[in-house]
């Protein structure tokens, strides 16, 4: 199973549990999961495959929720 996929079903577990600490701790490891994922899927096809992990130690998560910020808005305005 994939790193993202681990971090999501912990995510789920995380959720059922009591309290406003698990579901925090829920949401950020849902997030972390999303990240992982697009991390994933962005390098997996890459041309050097000895090159991935150092690619993927390029994406940063402020540039990331730019550009998703970005991609909501534009979708948001394509849907009005």
């Amino acid at each position: 199973m994939a790193y993202h996929d681990d971090l999501l079903d912990l995510a789920f577990q995380l959720a059922e549990g009591s309290g406003q600490a698990s579901l925090r701790r829920a949401v950020s490891t849902g997030y972390y999961a999303l990240f992982h994922l697009l991390i994933a899927e962005a390098t997996a096809n890459w041309a050097r495959p000895q090159l991935r992990a150092k690619l993927g130690r390029c994406f940063e998560h402020g540039r990331m929720r730019t550009a998703s910020g970005s991609l909501v808005s534009q979708t948001k305005e394509a849907m009005k």
